[in-house]
């Protein structure tokens, strides 16, 4: 059979493939309170609620029965998150529970991959279209966000799709051609936004990026906008009849930072005024008549000026340590910056269930291969200018959450950034290009040197003791090193340094898959296996819950995930959080619920139980210890006068 006929059934196999293996690692336990937010919110939809999400708030009306980012409003409780995601993966999720929602992911996972291909084949062929895909698979985190329910991966296809077309629509000749399909990548960023509220950031770079291409694309920019009005409009809606808030940028009141966009409206105001300037200076009539130390000057006098004000030095002070951490070293982090569910390490590493967060360097040390393009085309206007729209979009999401040091709390790598993903592996994959070709070397000796890395550390972690130290070095220290080594190699030219270019590029080479075969470490063999694990637990303690006490009952648990595993479509079950009001409507819910026959299952820590039993809240309950792989679970019944200890011994 021809190779060309080949080649769609091996595509096929391939797709059939991921959503095997995605169905198989889709492992039906929530991670965070993001994801139990969803499954409530999927499971009210599903039943024909809509937007309203039940949780037993309407039989009794206490802070303990909205866990999550639930908000009880008006007598109800609706979602933080916008709804759009839900309505996409309602089928699934009514077919195959919780772990629909995640097959939408490993749905989504397959289409950007196609994305990434048809971006990259088309500019810079095949060879680097097949590369850009493997750095994104295998030597970055996106694997891990497939097999979620969040959907993170679902909004990469509504940032990288407008993107490919925004690319498609600068080579055509026509405006009506190209103000349709500004105005389709509007339209598809626009229900992005109702997937997740930072797809805006992705809409406002393409809109600036558009502007900035030279001539200027006014007229394309507009329709761009144009386009995402009808989906933007429907969910300003949405949002006022859950929040009574008529725009589409919001997480509803009284939420902190959690608001919407007014965080980041001095960044936005910022944004606004460097933007405009870079505008005027890449206008051709001005530029030719700017000189490059002139604007280093005024750049340099308007940073002094700015640190001399005490208010905004403290601002780009705060704004660069960001940048330090997310970017570089999350060990810069300062000590008194840490949530409730992270803890620190000897050496300063953040540590969530005991595992090691990294930065976006730490976790992918190859990123520094993005920047050889763009340095090569600096003379080339046109590549210049296409390289400035793809940009834009890691711009869009690494810059404001930077800025406000956001590192996407429990997970164990930098979740927001993950939009930006896609572009960097094109122009990586771009760099591997140019610097075998540089090397006179085969285009696969990089990956080859990235198995024979990642074999190396598969060992050695096998056979040698792992611990914390260990850890510490080989997924936060040593990819820094090897970031640090390949980026002073590619520096060299730059640096006018003498050394046989021939020599330098083999170096590049083998720091490049060396860096490769540690992203692959550090994203499949540690993040991934460990994010499954506590998944696992979770799942697990689900299924003790349903065989426990079958389908309507109201469970309790502090963190909410520890029990959210066990809701089902049609299951009843209450997930009430009594540390949202400091237990203090914990004994009138228990009773509630008892007195009307509902089986009440407590899952907390034992020192905490200890604190709650000397504070007389179990007194006169019988506690029946239930065997859980999620720790210590608990029936909790009416029980006789108080005694020492309520707890009566094991059920069954």
């Amino acid at each position: 059979m021809p190779l060309k006929k080949l080649q769609p059934i091996g595509l096929l196999l391939a797709v059939l493939a991921v959503f095997v293996l995605g169905y198989e690692l889709a492992v039906p336990g929530s991670l965070s309170i993001d994801e139990v937010t969803y499954s409530l919110s999927a499971r009210s939809l599903a039943v024909g609620h809509g937007i309203e999400v039940w949780n037993g708030y309407e039989e009794t009306p206490v802070a303990a029965l909205a866990p999550a980012w639930l908000k009880p409003i008006g007598g109800r409780l609706v979602s933080q998150y916008p709804d759009f995601f839900l309505f996409f993966a309602l089928p699934a999720y009514r077919a195959l529970g919780f772990r629909g929602l995640m097959m939408v992911n490993v749905a989504a996972y397959v289409v950007v991959c196609a994305l990434i291909w048809s971006l990259a084949a088309r500019r810079f062929g095949s060879r680097v279209a097949v590369m850009a895909v493997l750095l994104f698979a295998f030597a970055s985190f996106a694997w891990e966000y497939a097999v979620a329910a969040w959907p993170h991966m679902v909004s990469v296809v509504f940032v990288l799709g407008p993107l490919v077309l925004v690319d498609r629509l600068l080579d055509l000749p026509a405006t009506r051609y190209r103000m349709a399909l500004a105005a389709a990548a509007g339209l598809v960023a626009g229900f992005g936004v109702g997937v997740r509220l930072d797809v805006a950031f992705a809409l406002a770079a393409l809109f600036a990026a558009l502007l900035l291409q030279r001539p200027a694309r006014w007229l394309e920019g507009l329709a761009l906008l144009a386009g995402s009005l009808p989906p933007l409009v429907g969910l300003a809606l949405l949002n006022r009849a859950k929040f009574g808030l008529t725009t589409p940028f919001t997480y509803g009141p009284s939420y902190g930072i959690a608001v919407g966009i007014g965080p980041y409206l001095p960044l936005v105001a910022a944004c606004g005024v460097v933007g405009a300037l870079i505008w005027l200076s890449t206008r051709p009539s001005i530029s030719r008549r700017l000189k490059p130390v002139w604007v280093g000057a005024a750049v340099a006098a308007s940073l002094v000026a700015a640190l001399i004000v005490p208010s905004t030095r403290e601002s780009i002070t705060d704004a660069a340590r960001g940048f330090g951490e997310l970017l570089v070293d999350l060990r810069l982090r300062p000590i008194d910056r840490i949530d409730p569910a992270s803890s620190r390490g000897p050496d300063g590493s953040v540590l969530y269930f005991a595992s090691l967060k990294k930065s976006f360097l730490q976790s992918c040390p190859w990123l520094l291969l993005a920047a050889l393009p763009v340095v090569g085309v600096r003379r080339d206007r046109g590549a210049v200018d296409r390289f400035v729209l793809w940009l834009a979009i890691p711009a869009a999401f690494i810059v404001p959450y930077s800025v406000f040091s956001w590192d996407g709390g429990l997970c164990l790598n930098q979740r927001y950034f993950l939009p930006g993903l896609p572009v960097m592996a094109i122009l990586g994959a771009l760099g591997i290009e140019g610097l075998t070709a540089r090397a006179g070397l085969k285009a696969f000796w990089p990956w080859l040197v990235a198995a024979l890395g990642l074999g190396a550390a598969v060992s050695a972690s096998a056979v040698l003791p792992f611990d914390a130290g260990d850890q510490s070095f080989l997924l936060l220290t040593a990819p820094l090193a090897v970031a640090a080594a390949l980026g002073l190699v590619l520096a060299l030219p730059a640096l006018r340094v003498r050394s046989a270019p021939k020599a330098t590029a083999v170096l590049a080479v083998v720091l490049s898959g060396v860096a490769i075969g540690g992203a692959a470490y550090s994203c499949l063999l540690y993040d991934l296996p460990r994010t499954l694990w506590l998944r696992g637990i979770y799942a697990s303690s689900g299924e003790v819950v349903r065989a426990t006490v079958g389908g309507d009952a109201l469970l309790i648990s502090e963190p909410a995930e520890a029990l959210a595993a066990a809701i089902t479509p049609s299951s009843r079950y209450r997930l009430a959080n009594p540390g949202r009001d400091e237990y203090r409507t914990f004994r009138p819910l228990v009773h509630f619920y008892l007195s009307r026959g509902r089986p009440v299952l407590l899952s907390v820590h034992p020192v905490q139980l200890e604190r709650l039993i000397a504070a007389g809240l179990f007194d006169g309950f019988v506690l029946h210890r239930i065997p859980s792989p999620a720790g210590l679970l608990l029936r909790v019944e009416e029980g006789g006068p108080a005694a020492d200890s309520p707890i009566a011994g094991d059920e069954g």
